[in-house]
């Protein structure tokens, strides 16, 4: 019977098998025989006849699988069909950028190098732009290939309909700025006609030339760097270019007085320097007024209730001491707030 699996090996005896086929025989009656001898022989001979020699004469007859065990203390393969062993393998690169000099690590042997001075123009490895990562070009990048419609940069969006810009010199006087997707084919173009010259193009139509927008024009225009008189009405119609907030500097010192709307319903003047802020705030409820507050947190300044007048009857809501006149009726007088409560300090006549 020999093996039985692939980890169990029986004895067998042609009769009994297992570990205690003689006593089997005698415990049957069974004299010692020459048929049992040789079976029981020939048995442990065809399994010696599976097993593999560690003088290395013979091998394996078919595929062996290591039942996720390793093979340790292998020698260094020297020929193609040796086995390597991890030690061989490449476990680390290093890209020296002088020497552009390529070291593969492998621990047990000699290390590969590769020397990559063939691949570097104009430079070392150090200036290789790699695709997956940020770069910075800090000189000019010229391409040569000649022009054509996918020629120059192509920049991916990020979000909306553009599928992706490509900006492109489509020949020797033609700037481009092109996308496509949704809208795809519309450009911008500009083309030199001269020294500070030349005209804008947006899809293929006129938008500016030198003409239409001259240099005296430009020179009028204004320069944050200087002061400017605004002799004009500036009217922002679109929602998304409201006028952001602006600085007035002291001209007799002291710090910047920061001027603008901090909501839609909020325009504060604020010194950055830590003094209270005043605000004026657009109440639209309960009061449906205004009001001006000093301090972020302070208490309002004024708003529509502190002073009511032209009431014919006795003030109602408000706050602590505003006042109201109450110009006919029974109620006749002049009122403040006090606790929660309106009280008439003076009664008319």
């Amino acid at each position: 019977m020999a093996w039985t699996g692939p980890y169990t090996f029986t004895r067998d005896n042609g009769v009994f098998t297992g570990a205690l086929v003689w006593t089997d025989d005698r415990d049957a009656g069974t004299k010692i025989t020459a048929a049992h001898h040789d079976t029981h022989d020939q048995d442990i001979a065809d399994g010696f006849s599976l097993c593999l020699r560690n003088d290395g004469v013979g091998g394996p007859t078919a595929n062996m699988p290591w039942n996720n065990h390793k093979i340790t203390g292998g020698g260094l393969g020297v020929e193609n069909t040796d086995m390597a062993i991890v030690g061989q393998t490449v476990t680390t690169a290093t890209l020296d950028p002088v020497t552009n000099i390529l070291t593969l690590v492998r621990p047990s042997t000699t290390d590969v190098t590769v020397d990559l001075s063939s691949l570097v123009v104009g430079g070392s490895t150090a200036d290789f732009a790699r695709l997956s990562a940020d770069q910075t070009f800090a000189g000019i990048n010229t391409f040569t290939q000649a022009p054509q419609c996918a020629a120059g940069y192509s920049i991916p969006r990020t979000t909306g309909n553009v599928t992706l810009w490509r900006i492109a010199a489509d020949n020797s006087s033609k700037w481009s700025l092109i996308f496509s997707g949704t809208y795809n084919g519309s450009a911008l173009e500009f083309i030199p006609s001269g020294n500070n010259a030349g005209t804008l193009y947006m899809c293929g139509s006129e938008v500016w030339t030198t003409a239409t927008l001259p240099q005296a024009t430009i020179n009028n225009l204004i320069t944050p760097t200087s002061n400017q008189t605004i002799s004009g009405t500036w009217i922002f119609t679109s929602a998304s270019n409201k006028f952001v907030p602006f600085f007035w500097t002291s001209a007799v010192g002291g710090g910047d007085w920061m001027v603008g709307p901090d909501t839609a319903s909020q325009l504060s003047f604020t010194d950055p320097t830590g003094l209270s802020p005043l605000i004026y705030v657009i109440d639209a409820a309960p009061k449906a007024g205004a009001y001006l507050q000093i301090g972020p947190n302070s208490k309002r300044a004024w708003d529509q209730g502190s002073l009511q007048s032209g009431l014919t009857a006795a003030p109602t809501g408000g706050e602590d001491s505003n006042l109201a006149v109450v110009q006919s009726g029974a109620d006749r007088g002049l009122w403040t707030r006090i606790s929660g409560s309106w009280v008439k300090l003076i009664a008319f006549p």
